[in-house]
């Protein structure tokens, strides 16, 4: 459940809270929740039910930069190859990518498209130029991304030697996954095995 209250001092203004309330009492009143009982005991890592911390307010460029990112994702090439991807790339070493993105080929121009497009947005967010939690709240396709290319990826790092080919894309996928697992237990596992229903689908059908 989510309600927004206001904290008498004004600092916490507008403030956030998202509580699943789990075992919580009907007797308790939700107006007691603010910065000083909030994280007591009755609102600690203990108690049965879970809460996220409130959600600080930001500066506005950071949601001007989230819309200017979710914008450029729209547009017609670099769109089309996002789907492509997505619904295509499952290769795992460097043969099964030149069969599905020979040199020259479209898919093999929407892969670097869309791969490049990813690891700049993730040098962004891990420069600390967007903030993280309202990109990992909002955005989860440049970490399924990753997913999907990281053993290809590694290939091509021991063949070029480059170790840093794509690196701001997997430190930042890294990171969110286990920002992921933390606030929504089981729902990355479960969207993995949809990931691997999907391949199979796709193996089928060839």
């Amino acid at each position: 459940q989510l309600f927004r209250r206001s904290h008498p001092s004004g600092i916490m203004n507008g403030s956030i809270y998202l509580v699943n309330f789990k075992n919580f009492e009907s007797s308790d009143n939700l107006e007691n929740l603010d910065s000083e009982n909030f994280g007591s005991k009755r609102f600690d890592d203990s108690a049965d039910f879970a809460y996220e911390v409130n959600m600080v307010r930001l500066e506005p460029h950071n949601a001007e930069l989230l819309i200017k990112i979710y914008d450029l994702r729209r547009e017609e090439k670099l769109r089309k190859g996002r789907a492509w991807l997505l619904a295509n790339f499952w290769a795992e070493d460097l043969k099964g990518f030149l069969e599905i993105c020979p040199l020259g080929s479209e898919t093999n121009a929407h892969y670097r498209q869309v791969i490049t497009y990813w690891d700049m947005v993730a040098a962004i967010v891990n420069r600390g130029m967007l903030d993280e939690d309202l990109y990992f709240e909002t955005t989860l396709e440049g970490m399924l991304t990753w997913i999907r290319v990281k053993k290809v990826v590694a290939a091509f790092r021991e063949t070029r030697k480059n170790p840093l080919y794509v690196r701001n894309l997997e430190l930042m996928a890294e990171r969110q996954q286990i920002w992921f697992e933390q606030r929504a237990p089981g729902a990355l596992e479960a969207t993995l095995k949809g990931m691997a229903a999907a391949r199979a689908h796709a193996a089928e059908k060839k």
